[in-house]
């Protein structure tokens, strides 16, 4: 389903849209309205490493307010078509990365305590087409 006001896909028990607020949203079945944004869905995975029981990794996409992954946990992540600057950080560590989001994707992080670094690698989906760290 997606909102009337703003093309975004939304539960279709939803009282209101997430993106855009429209109270009472009502819902279409239809294509997304010419000239709406496409909302799509970032999923980070981290899975399960040892020693790592209480470490939280911050996700800060184009500097806005961050989302936070723990060992072991997997997100999803609202995110529009485009190009994003996303940052991983554990405040000492920090991989930032641009990506261009045409699709539902898949990101997989894990921490190389050795190396000391956030590794993110793309985890699936044809629709990612560059994934690559700034120097």
């Amino acid at each position: 389903m997606y909102c009337s006001n703003c093309g975004a896909e939304i539960n279709s028990n939803a009282n209101f849209c997430y993106k855009c607020g429209q109270k009472n949203c009502q819902a279409s079945n239809n294509t997304v309205p010419k000239g709406a944004v496409t909302v799509y869905k970032l999923t980070v995975c981290w899975a399960e490493q040892r020693g790592m029981d209480n470490k939280v990794i911050d996700i800060i996409i184009d500097n806005s307010p961050k989302y936070q992954i723990n060992n072991g946990e997997t997100i999803g992540i609202p995110i529009v078509e485009g190009v994003h600057n996303i940052l991983f950080t554990d405040q000492v560590l920090k991989t930032p990365m641009d990506i261009i989001i045409t699709g539902n994707t898949v990101l997989n992080v894990r921490c190389k305590r050795i190396f000391g670094e956030i590794v993110v690698e793309y985890g699936g989906n044809d629709v990612l087409r560059e994934l690559r760290k700034k120097d």
